[in-house]
């Protein structure tokens, strides 16, 4: 067996164990994801952009009221959710969209 093929099954399980290890399931029923690293691809274009090349605008909910399990909300209930990031004009303008899942990937 050729010791270069031996590689491709170590790269393998590294790009596994790097996706697996990037989202993971808390005790507290809670899905969580860390939180992507800043990567600007702006310092290496030739030109100036004329939209935003930040890769990690985005939020996680991290706190529920009511509870998850709460199945009797009224229908006039306030339902409040916490972000990661603050809601501001700087975080929100006319183009900002939210989508609301309740369970599974959006």
């Amino acid at each position: 067996m050729n010791r270069k093929t031996v590689l491709v099954p170590l790269f393998l399980l590294l790009a596994l164990g790097i996706l697996l290890g990037g989202m993971y399931r808390t005790g507290g029923d809670e899905a969580t994801a860390d939180t992507a690293p800043h990567f600007d691809l702006t310092p290496w274009l030739p030109i100036d952009p004329p939209f935003d090349f930040d890769f990690t605008k985005f939020l996680i909910a991290s706190d529920f009221s009511p509870a998850k399990d709460e199945t009797e909300v009224a229908l006039n209930k306030n339902i409040t959710v916490k972000f990661n990031r603050d809601l501001n004009s700087a975080t929100i303008n006319d183009n900002t969209e939210f989508y609301i899942r309740k369970s599974g990937f959006v």
